[in-house]
């Protein structure tokens, strides 16, 4: 092989790392914008882990003529309440 030959075969090799740069840098880069850095991610997991139990969401069963007919969610302090109400509303309208 002659010299021109080689020459722009090191050439081609020599450029390959750099392009592979530019194009990662390129096509990450909005991608990595859109994503929640992954320590964001883990602190909202904690704060989700470490809330008050009153504060978090749980469901219960709204009944009528002993079936389940749909469920209601609220916070666990709340939900007793919201039950009563609704339950209290339906017997009445049932009657």
């Amino acid at each position: 092989m002659s010299f021109q030959t080689w020459s722009h075969r090191w050439k081609a090799i020599a450029s390959l790392p750099a392009t592979s740069i530019l194009l990662t840098g390129c096509l990450l880069s909005p991608v990595e914008a859109q994503l929640p850095l992954l320590l964001d991610l883990n602190q909202q997991t904690q704060s989700l882990l470490n809330s008050n139990s009153e504060d978090k969401i749980v469901s219960g069963c709204i009944w009528l003529n002993g079936r389940c007919i749909f469920q209601i969610a609220a916070q666990k302090s709340l939900l007793p309440g919201r039950k009563q109400e609704i339950q209290q509303n339906l017997n009445n309208i049932s009657r």
